[in-house]
């Protein structure tokens, strides 16, 4: 049924957790799940009721379909490609039907026409996978366990925050000081402002004891006022008094190119009058284009500047002396390139050469920037009354020198009458971040506090005091140590006003589209009554319904193949016109009653005997038959009557396919690994197949220990470089579904 751990075409991605799948396949062959079960659960699980984990796990079979993830491919084609491949491998496995014939025309041979194909892809065409990378829908696929791993760690995880829950004299002692530190501050004081020349903007005057300012308040405003503080600004008392402007891009392989860049001391730009050197030079575009007046930028107009592409290029200006400094306006280029500016920085130095100013990690300017040369704090964090400062308490994220600095104010509203307060608001800014709740109840004192009260802040207080990081560490290790939960494809539904329509495709053309079909099953096979539009759960039903002449032909068909190296019906894949007539066809009809309803016919040894769908009794009713116990021996009276063994006048004796090959040679040197389940594994192969294959994309990590030596069957399988040894015995690529492979006989399958 074309299993593989990728997804097959050129790139070939892994599909690293199908194994999940197959996990869940030999589980169900270990428990002798009923195959009626087996087959509803893989074709549509999803739509049981309530489906559990398992039985979604089941409907990765039909999401195993090849997907093409390589660049310009049209997503609806391989969609659409794996729609048909659903119902092929369906119709083959379940079936014995090349009901691939009938996609381009009708069947030659068999009663299926054009349309009842794309009748039977419909019940596929509603799945919610799209030939996307990310392989949607997926789920997590955790094994049995991993869900023990976690419980566990649940577990442990519950005690461990159990800890948290509980207090400690030091705990309550430590809560204390904490929360001395989140009270509101006391030392208010009276500013005075004056209004300065610009609109909307105050000159705070300093006043009393208070120099370092944190916060700031109106006293007296209500929200009615409609009074706000939109910017704090403060420059040095005097202003930066400098020699040099810097302008610095740091990085590796960076390049620093402007159009303009001017300095303001007062109204004058001294930098027209300067000398302007950069770190390199590049395309003949000289620093003193910066300051030539030119603000125009763009490259092929000559008139910005360009370094090389080197690591922290810079560009600088020498003003020729010191000189107080009050603006410093950067134009940047507007041809496309104007965000190799991002996080550059600006620094001033005195005639010596030291820093007086610097601004860091300024973000590119779509098209100019004016940087003053003061201390600016932009948007003050307002304090609003679920902090507990009052609605015009405002937090200053830089604290101010009233001494040293002078501060102007950029105020939305009236003032009137309203005084400006500050606060050196240490204590304003260790209640910023902390929730509306627990300052309410830190603001209500101690002997006041409600139980309820106490209970929150203790809880809040233990989940972040560094006294409990031990306990919260050990829980994050508990954490970190949870197992991945493999993600597997699986098959999921479209929501009924998402559901596509269905076409016939003219000539097997996706882009051509026919008449409208409903999603119904063959005419051949059904009754009248089952000549209904359905979903994939009607179909899979109707796989294993009693009015199905073939699900269980075929299957124990397959059985018997598996045990005497040719199927009753030889052509397992075929059992339409085309086809082998059964050599026993008693025989066949027969074991297929015996298999969908045990002791309807009766037979010797069976009477009262077993249950539906037994696939394990089906195997033991084959291999305790005397057909299978007799000896291999031929005689020369056998292959003059039965030179293909067709009448089974002898034992079966034929060549292990390629996967047997290799657990046999395991298994006789007693190295072969018998667990059972997990992921695929990686044994020997020759060096470098897969970088040869994949440009050295990808390696294959060959396994350790017992994993080099597990069974065939869990050997990491890729659809384009399928595992050598099996390869050179002919085992399929598994690209799409085989279900008799052909037979290897050459010198080094006898050896």
């Amino acid at each position: 049924a074309r299993y593989a751990d990728s997804r097959g075409f050129g790139s070939d991605p892994l599909r690293p957790h199908i194994w999940r799948y197959r996990d869940w396949v030999i589980e169900a062959f270990n428990k002798n799940k009923p195959f009626d079960q087996f087959t509803i659960e893989q074709i549509a699980g999803d739509l049981l009721p309530s489906p559990t984990l398992e039985q979604r796990i089941a409907t990765a079979f039909h999401r195993n379909t090849m997907t093409n993830t390589e660049g310009g491919t049209d997503d609806e084609e391989f969609r659409v490609a794996a729609v048909k491949d659903r119902a092929e491998v369906t119709m083959q496995v379940w079936m014995g039907l090349t009901f691939g014939c009938a996609q381009c025309h009708n069947h030659k041979y068999d009663p299926l026409s054009q349309k009842e194909y794309y009748q039977l892809t419909s019940f596929f065409n509603q799945t919610a996978d799209y030939d996307q990378p990310d392989e949607r829908p997926t789920m997590p696929a955790p094994t049995e366990e991993m869900l023990a791993a976690n419980a566990k760690i649940d577990q442990e995880v519950a005690g461990l925050k159990q800890k948290l829950e509980e207090t400690t004299p030091e705990l309550e002692a430590a809560q204390k000081e904490w929360e001395t530190t989140l009270k509101l501050p006391t030392d208010w004081q009276g500013l005075g402002i004056q209004k300065s020349a610009r609109e909307g903007v105050w000159e705070v005057m300093p006043s009393g004891e208070l120099t370092m300012v944190r916060g700031m308040r109106w006293k007296g405003a209500s929200s009615s006022d409609g009074l706000r503080l939109k910017r704090v600004s403060a420059e040095p008392i005097p202003p930066v008094k400098g020699q040099f402007v810097r302008i610095e891009l740091p990085g590796e392989k960076k390049i620093l190119s402007l159009a303009e860049v001017e300095v303001l001391s007062g109204e004058t730009n001294v930098a027209k009058e300067g000398k302007a050197t950069q770190s390199s030079t590049s395309n003949d575009a000289p620093a003193g284009r910066a300051i030539d007046g030119n603000r125009a930028g763009e490259f092929a107009q000559e008139t910005v500047t360009h370094t090389g592409e080197e690591a922290n290029p810079w560009w600088e200006v020498d003003l020729g002396s010191e000189k107080f400094l009050t603006e410093i306006r950067i134009w940047n280029r507007e041809d496309g390139v104007a965000y190799r500016l991002e996080g550059f920085r600006i620094v001033v130095l005195d005639a010596a050469r030291k820093e007086k100013w610097e601004r860091s990690h300024i973000p590119a300017p779509e098209r100019s920037l004016v940087q003053e040369v003061r201390y600016d704090i932009v948007d003050p964090i307002r304090l609003s009354a679920v902090v507990g400062g009052g609605e015009g308490t405002y937090l200053i994220p830089k604290r101010i020198d009233l001494s040293a600095e002078r501060v102007e104010l950029l105020i939305d509203g009236n003032v009137g009458e309203v005084q400006l307060e500050a606060t050196r608001g240490g204590e304003l800014a260790n209640r910023l971040g902390v929730s509306e709740e627990i300052l309410k109840a830190i603001d209500v004192p101690a002997e006041q506090r409600t139980a309820e009260d106490i209970a929150k802040l203790g809880r809040h207080f233990r989940s972040f005091t560094p006294m409990l990081d031990g306990v919260r560490n050990e829980i994050a290790a508990k954490e970190k140590s949870r197992p991945a939960y493999p993600d597997l494809p699986i098959m999921q539904e479209l929501p009924s006003d998402q559901l596509r329509k269905n076409y016939v495709m003219v000539k097997g053309n996706f882009l051509m589209q026919g008449d409208e079909v409903k999603p119904v099953l063959p005419v051949a096979f059904s009754r009248e009554e089952e000549l209904q539009p359905g979903n994939r759960m009607d179909l899979a039903k109707w796989l294993v319904s009693p009015t199905n002449p073939l699900t269980a032909r075929v299957m124990v068909n397959r059985l018997w193949s598996q045990i005497f190296s040719k199927g009753l019906v030889e052509t397992e894949e075929d059992f339409g016109t085309q086809g082998e007539l059964p050599s026993h066809q008693g025989l066949l009809d027969w074991l297929a009653v015996e298999f969908q309803s045990p002791g309807t016919v009766q037979s010797p040894g069976t009477e009262g005997n077993g249950t539906a769908w037994d696939m394990k009794r089906m195997i033991r009713l084959m291999v305790t038959s005397a057909t299978y116990r007799q000896s291999s021996q031929v005689t020369a009276e056998h292959l003059e009557k039965d030179p293909r063994n067709r009448l089974y006048s002898r034992g079966a004796r034929y060549r292990l396919e390629a996967e047997l090959i290799r657990d046999q040679a395991l298994a006789l040197s007693g190295l072969l690994s018998r667990k059972v389940g997990g992921p695929s594994v990686f044994p020997p192969q020759p060096d470098g197949l897969w970088q040869a294959a994949f440009n050295g994309e990808r390696t294959w990590k060959t396994s350790d220990g017992s994993d080099r030596y597990r069974r065939g069957m869990y050997v990491f399988w890729r659809r384009t470089v399928p595992y050598p040894s099996m390869a050179a015995f002919d085992a399929p690529s598994r690209e799409i579904c085989t279900i008799r492979r052909s037979r290897t006989n050459t010198p080094l399958q006898a050896f």
